[in-house]
């Protein structure tokens, strides 16, 4: 399995609209994985997990086919995580596409399935573990985040990384 992290930020993005903080001039300044989009991602380039107002960059970015989506999921409905105003351009009209059918999930109880994953020894000991979905209030860069975590044996995601499983 393939899972590539489009986005890595929290709703306001890093750097943030009409923000000043230090965080903020500093990921301008630094550029590269201090520039963090809104969180989404995918796994095999067929299952994409959150449809964020940052879809078009990331397909222009990353150079993405989204017409090779089969799935979507909605982690839940906050507009950096659900942007449906951008699937309308998928209607007949606006796109050009094989017109297949996209499967659509959502869940709004994100806290039940992960206590399910915790009760019922879904995640593997040897799993890779990473962390996403930054805030610029937490002001903690790339490098801030990678220190925290690292010796937890976590990854720190940033925009554009590409996890390969077995």
């Amino acid at each position: 399995m393939r899972i590539r992290f489009l986005g890595t930020a929290a709703f306001e993005g890093i750097p943030s609209l009409f923000c000043r903080c230090g965080l903020c001039l500093k990921a301008k300044e630094l550029g590269g994985k201090e520039i963090r989009s809104r969180t989404s991602m995918l796994l095999d380039d067929d299952l994409k997990i959150d449809f964020p107002p940052d879809t078009f960059l990331h397909m222009v970015r990353d150079g993405l086919d989204l017409e090779r989506i089969k799935d979507l999921i909605f982690t839940h409905s906050h507009s950096d995580h659900l942007y449906a105003e951008d699937l309308v351009a998928r209607l007949p009209g606006y796109a050009q596409s094989d017109a297949h059918p996209i499967q659509v999930y959502g869940n709004d109880a994100v806290l039940e399935t992960k206590q399910f994953f915790a009760e019922n020894g879904v995640l593997k000991p040897e799993a890779n573990i990473v962390v996403t979905h930054f805030s610029h209030n937490g002001q903690l860069s790339h490098s801030d985040l990678t220190e925290i975590f690292t010796p937890h044996g976590i990854q720190v995601a940033y925009d554009g990384m590409v996890l390969e499983l077995p």
